[in-house]
């Protein structure tokens, strides 16, 4: 197991800035050299001798450095190293000494911060600063002759954080071997020790309001907290100055709970905060915060029974007149129009969204269609001729009144584009026939559509336009010849003569009901 562990650590040390071991390949000139000296000290035989270990970088970005210390194996035992507690006290990099004896009379040792495994132990992202780094350890011989110095060599190298070496210099050190047993430094302004040095390794524990560090001794003073200092207070839900309260004395405002997502708080539920708590918004406008379709804003969709655009009350002026009475007319004015349809109870009616001369290209789109289901029951739909060929077409009804529709192409419809996105299905409720028009409208533009003009369209209780022009149930060479002397101006129109629905009477609609008699492909398909 010992002989695995040594191992391991050799093949650290040769990957740690190319170790010594290997050729160190040649350093780019530095404005200043790194320099990592080991102090002199005094100990007497028998005891221990620490010898603070210094690195002098002069603005050179070291992230790791690594020293071969040689020393008389017969007089100096049991080496050891430890980082300086200053070094990472309060800090959340994560230091790492790593050391072992390669062979008598060698003691390695590697400092890396920020250590984390992986492939390469050279890179850091933390630099190590100026002053003591570590302490190496040695048990004095009790043979030591008093009086006598001990040499130490010292073959430092260093790297930046990215792994590339820097010019590293080192100095050795002496350990005079006293007749006295050595006394401890203490934080006086002293050289307690008789190591030619004044206070120095020295750390204790420190603290502020806000949390624990480290200071050390300089020239008999504890100086250099680094446990964190109180910050002026911010808004922004902590205690910055550490005085137990969070965004005191602070700006603060009223945010609203908006339960249904829709960007619009209700009055009846707030918080005071100095920033809007998750689920709040800054603003009370919402007539409904259970229903996300309610609020200011909003298409208001007439006789549903509900203040859709919170401007007080449903909209009714428009809910089951006459259509000769002006107030569901057929609108075909928009760039996105619903086709209004005639139906009876039972019947089943097609309901058209066609875009007009599109103001500019639609590769990606979605509305809502809006219908009174009271008198209308959603039960299907066509993709129209502009959505043939999109990978992505969805049709759902999303709530009761509310079909959404949504289309995406990587192949996009042109700017002029003229013709139907989807045909919706609808059963005519009831059981007798009906009376009245009722009103169809669109909601949610996004994407392509956002910036489109919308126009509505209405159902209304009527004989459906199958292309029957003469009422016989049947389409027969006759209704072809009664729309084209509808055409030529020889007889009143019939009520369903623009067969193909482009709001003009023409030859195209005879044709179509022609070809529709003799089986052939037609615009009533």
């Amino acid at each position: 197991m010992k002989r695995k562990l040594c191992l391991i650590l050799t093949l650290v040390f040769t990957i740690t800035c190319g170790w010594l071991g290997g050729n160190i390949p040649e350093v780019a000139a530095q404005a200043k050299a790194v320099s990592i000296n080991l102090a002199n000290a005094s100990a007497a035989a028998g005891t221990t001798v620490l010898l603070p270990l210094f690195l002098q970088a002069a603005g050179a970005q070291v992230g790791s450095l690594a020293i071969d210390i040689g020393f008389n194996p017969k007089m100096l035992l049991n080496p050891s190293a430890s980082i300086n507690p200053a070094l990472d006290a309060g800090s959340s990099s994560s230091w790492i000494l790593i050391s072992n004896t390669p062979s008598p009379g060698i003691f390695r040792l590697a400092i890396i911060p920020n250590y984390t495994a992986g492939p390469r132990i050279d890179q850091s992202s933390t630099l190590i600063p100026d002053g003591q780094v570590a302490t190496v350890t040695f048990l004095l011989s009790s043979s030591a002759p008093p009086g006598s110095k001990l040499s130490l060599t010292n073959t430092p190298s260093s790297c930046t954080p990215k792994g590339e070496l820097l010019a590293t210099i080192g100095l050795g050190a002496e350990i005079t071997v006293s007749s006295q047993v050595s006394v401890e430094e203490i934080c006086d302004g002293k050289d307690n020790d008789g190591d030619g040095q004044i206070d120095e390794g020295l750390s204790r524990p420190c603290s502020t309001a806000c949390g624990q560090g480290y200071e050390v001794c300089r020239n008999g003073q504890w100086v250099d907290c680094s446990a964190p200092l109180p910050q002026p207070e911010i808004c922004d839900g902590k205690d910055n100055d550490c005085d137990g309260q969070i965004d005191e004395e602070v700006p603060w405002n009223f945010y609203f709970a908006d339960h249904d997502g829709d960007g619009y708080g209700q009055a009846a539920e707030s918080k005071k905060a100095c920033s809007a708590p998750s689920g709040y918004v800054s603003n009370s406008d919402d007539c409904d915060d259970t229903d996300s379709h309610v609020h200011p804003g909003a298409q208001e969709i007439p006789c549903n029974g509900k203040d859709d655009d919170c401007q007080g009350g449903d909209d009714t002026t428009r809910c089951g007149q006459q259509q000769t009475s002006g107030e569901c007319e057929e609108d075909d004015s928009g760039d996105l129009d619903i086709q209004g349809a005639l139906g009876q109870p039972g019947q089943e009616v097609k309901i058209g969204v066609r875009v007009r001369y599109a103001p500019s290209s639609i590769s990606a789109f979605g509305f809502d269609v809006l219908y009174d289901t009271s008198r209308l029951r959603y039960t299907g739909s066509e993709r129209g001729n502009l959505t043939t060929s999109f990978p992505l077409f969805e049709v759902n009804e999303i709530a009761p009144g509310r079909v959404r529709v949504g289309g995406l192409s990587q192949s996009p419809l042109p700017q002029g584009a003229n013709d139907y996105l989807v045909w919706l299905k609808f059963m005519v409720l009831g059981s007798q026939p009906g009376q009245g028009c009722y009103w169809l409208g669109l909601d949610n533009l996004i994407d392509d559509l956002v910036l489109f003009s919308p126009s509505g369209g209405c159902f209304c209780f009527g004989r459906s336009c199958t292309g029957d022009q003469n009422g016989d149930g049947n389409i027969t060479p006759q209704d072809a010849l009664l729309v084209f002397r509808c055409y030529l101006g020889l007889i009143q129109c019939p009520e369903c003569a623009d067969v193909d629905g482009n709001g003009s009477v023409t030859p195209a609609d005879a044709l179509c009901l022609f070809k529709r008699y003799l089986g052939q492909p037609s615009c009533l398909d």
